[in-house]
């Protein structure tokens, strides 16, 4: 968790507005919310050429004056944490006059580890190779390594634009990886929006574990692109499929609607949950919604609603509100994770057993899935639930997926049998139309003794 300059100041970074936002983060109260990890650095704040002496990377005089160790022990005497961004190649990303890492992966390292530097973020802006897992490990591999040599704790986070397949072995290179482009201030409609993101962390999700995660970049919240459904939609998402909680906004200047987004206890605690599972994505509910389904430490579940993602459907019903129903075991209770930020009651259970899903336009539903007994303070209980069991199914071309809940068999059940009545007969009347047929050996048998008579 953390706040990284690249979208709002992009290469006017400087030591006076970096730490014009670790105070920002102090007095709203974000540092305190867990936002302290991280203040990242985009990587224009090197100087033009290395040290002459000893080849080691300077940062630029003119905007960061007292250097990067000065910085760093600014920001924890805050109790905040120095992150910097870096090229994995010969030239910066973003200023080409400047140097990047590659071939000097020990060298830089060191140098970070000696400077107190927390966090850094590995950016690959060479497309010949991106798409090639070797190429990636072998731009990767030797930072990792090197960071590793230097003793000291650095998050290492790998920023390849999603490409390559990293999710599926970045655990043994780094702590997060990207699955995607930049997260950009929008809804839908482009591949960085809320839901395109969503789209990519759909075949992404599993690979998550502690200490290994996806990145699915930038958080929005505290932007005037989205409405603040979509901010909650946004951070809700990210908290369930643990990504990173990087702030992109200007926390000089943030609402005090952004801020209780930002600082949601309890979906902070599902981001942050030890068992450090992702939510996956699960089924469509009655009614179009997608469902997540997560497990939590202890045997609890987080679940998520969201609107539709296919494009159509965002055109027909993206900005009208809906219900639908889930349903839950006679054992558990669902908490709704936003209700208290909206002077709610945590719980709106009907005597069935099912609630009422009321998603509003842009906007998201969240439930902690505990036993009935557990008070809602989310102190880890003991393991006491299982992961649901999920049931498929394929009539035709159409996949239906539903919940096994309550113990009784959904209606969705029934549902799918009446879609797959019509293939059944035909599979049975096909089968009915071979068994009838004659058996070739006797046939032939027959019509040499029709003619010898």
């Amino acid at each position: 968790m953390g706040w990284s300059s690249r979208q709002l100041f992009g290469c006017n970074t400087s030591e006076k507005s970096i730490k014009e936002v670790a105070d920002a983060l102090v007095s709203t109260g974000l540092s305190k919310a867990g936002y302290s990890y991280g203040i990242i650095v985009n990587d224009c704040w090197l100087s033009e050429s290395r040290d002459p002496d000893d080849f080691t990377l300077v940062a630029n005089k003119s905007t960061f004056p007292s250097g990067m160790p000065a910085l760093a022990s600014y920001l924890h005497s805050r109790d905040l944490r120095l992150g910097l961004t870096i090229a994995a190649s010969m030239r910066s990303c973003e200023l080409p006059s400047t140097p990047g890492s590659w071939s000097a992966e020990e060298t830089d390292a060191a140098t970070f580890a000696e400077w107190g530097v927390d966090y850094l973020k590995y950016r690959t802006c060479l497309l010949h190779w991106m798409n090639d897992w070797r190429g990636t490990v072998d731009k990767y591999k030797p930072m990792r390594d090197a960071l590793a040599a230097t003793g000291r704790p650095i998050v290492f986070a790998m920023d390849n634009w999603g490409m390559a397949r990293a999710w599926e072995y970045g655990e043994w290179l780094a702590n997060s990886w990207r699955v995607t482009v930049e997260s950009c201030d929008s809804y839908r409609g482009w591949w960085c929006s809320v839901l395109g993101v969503l789209d990519f962390a759909i075949d992404t999700a599993r690979y998550a574990r502690p200490g290994a995660f996806n990145d699915l970049d930038l958080l929005q919240a505290g932007n005037k692109g989205m409405p603040l459904a979509a901010y909650r939609t946004q951070f809700s998402a990210w908290a369930a499929l643990k990504s990173p909680l990087i702030l992109a906004a200007d926390p000089r200047n943030l609402s005090a609607e952004a801020v209780r987004i930002l600082t949601n206890e309890h979906l902070i605690a599902i981001n942050q949950d030890p068992l450090g599972v992702s939510a996956s994505y699960a089924t469509v509910l009655q009614g179009g919604f997608d469902v997540w389904v997560g497990p939590l430490a202890g045997g609890d579940r987080v679940v998520m609603v969201v609107k539709p993602r296919g494009r159509w459907e965002e055109g027909r019903r993206g900005r009208r509100d809906a219900v639908g129903r889930l349903c839950w075991r006679e054992d558990e209770r669902p908490w709704d994770l936003w209700a208290d930020v909206d002077g709610l009651p945590a719980t709106q259970v009907i005597d069935d057993g099912r609630i009422v899903v009321d998603v509003p336009a842009y906007g998201v539903k969240i439930f902690r899935i505990t036993p009935v007994d557990t008070p809602f303070d989310f102190v880890i209980p003991s393991p006491t639930q299982v992961v649901p069991v999920f049931w498929w199914w394929s009539p035709g071309l159409k996949v239906l997926r539903w919940y096994w809940c309550l113990g009784r068999i959904p209606v969705m059940f029934f549902h799918g049998f009446l879609a797959a009545l019509p293939v059944l007969v035909i599979v049975l009347l096909a089968v009915r139309e071979v068994l009838a047929m004659p058996d070739p050996k006797t046939a032939t048998k027959a019509k040499k003794k029709a003619k010898k008579e």
